[in-house]
């Protein structure tokens, strides 16, 4: 009887892998193809926000002395981005890994895991997701993405193991 728990574990195993590499790519083009469109519109909105500063700049320039003063560009303080630096990083590991125990985790019949990889993963993401409305988004989208096909997988290794 112990020899049918280790294949099984090993196969869970393997099933938590295959989720986790397959998963990977799928998750980017999900990510891509949904920030298509807000990198669109944050070009557009960044255009506009420069044509603002400059028509701005210009009018403080024609009625005051600018010499030494910030300009209204330099008083801007943007909002963070999904892509700066500390925000939204090690995603791809914590993909891996979330993808890697949701699958192995279903193919062993512990359905549970997925309540506490989702909850360890939305709590250890506050900070950031409160810095940037972007950020929430993107989380949502690929948290979505990603345990879709951990979820997928995880079934079919079920199915499989028994």
């Amino acid at each position: 009887m112990m020899g049918g728990d280790v294949v099984t574990t090993i196969a869970a195993l393997g099933v938590g892998i295959v989720a986790a590499l397959l998963g990977w790519p799928l998750t980017r083009l999900v990510l891509r193809v949904a920030g298509g469109r807000d990198r669109a519109r944050a070009a557009h909105a960044e255009a506009d926000v420069a044509e603002d500063c400059a028509v701005a700049e210009e009018a403080v320039a024609e009625d005051v002395e600018t010499v030494g003063r910030p300009t209204v560009a330099d008083e801007v303080e943007p909002a963070a981005d999904v892509d700066d630096d500390g925000l939204l990083r090690g995603g791809l590991w914590i993909g891996l890994l979330e993808r890697g125990f949701v699958a192995g985790g279903i193919a062993l019949g512990e359905p549970s895991i997925l309540a506490v990889v989702v909850a360890i993963k939305g709590l250890g993401r506050v900070p950031e997701l409160l810095r940037s409305p972007t950020a929430g988004e993107r989380f949502i989208i690929g948290s979505l993405a990603s345990l879709g096909v951990a979820l997928a997988i995880g079934v079919i290794g079920r199915a499989l193991v028994g």
